[in-house]
């Protein structure tokens, strides 16, 4: 086959015609490789032990969260009742409260 610059003689050659088959056999490769994707798997057993944990972790910081909030209200109201005892105010009593030097 010769090679030609210009492309009105080529025609008969058919340099055109193995384009095109050159191209048919791509488009049909990539078309079966798209249409032979297998379908994605159910999860493993692994993976739905890690979501369980990260369920109850969830539940666990929303249980936190509300804890939170109600102590919160309850100080904001002043209905927190203190059961320690309360310091004392003088100064003679602070080095018994730190061990006593």
């Amino acid at each position: 086959m010769e090679n030609h610059e210009h492309c009105e003689h080529c025609q008969g050659h058919g340099h055109e015609a193995q384009q095109k088959n050159e191209l048919e056999t791509l488009k049909t490769e990539i078309t079966s490789k798209l249409d032979n994707k297998e379908p994605k798997a159910s999860l493993p057993w692994g993976s739905l032990a890690v979501t369980i944990v990260l369920g109850i972790l969830a539940l666990v910081s929303i249980a936190q969260m509300a804890q939170t909030v109600s102590v919160y209200n309850k100080i904001k109201s002043g209905d927190l009742k203190s059961t320690g005892t309360p310091a004392p105010s003088s100064v003679d009593s602070q080095p018994s409260m730190v061990g006593g030097c």
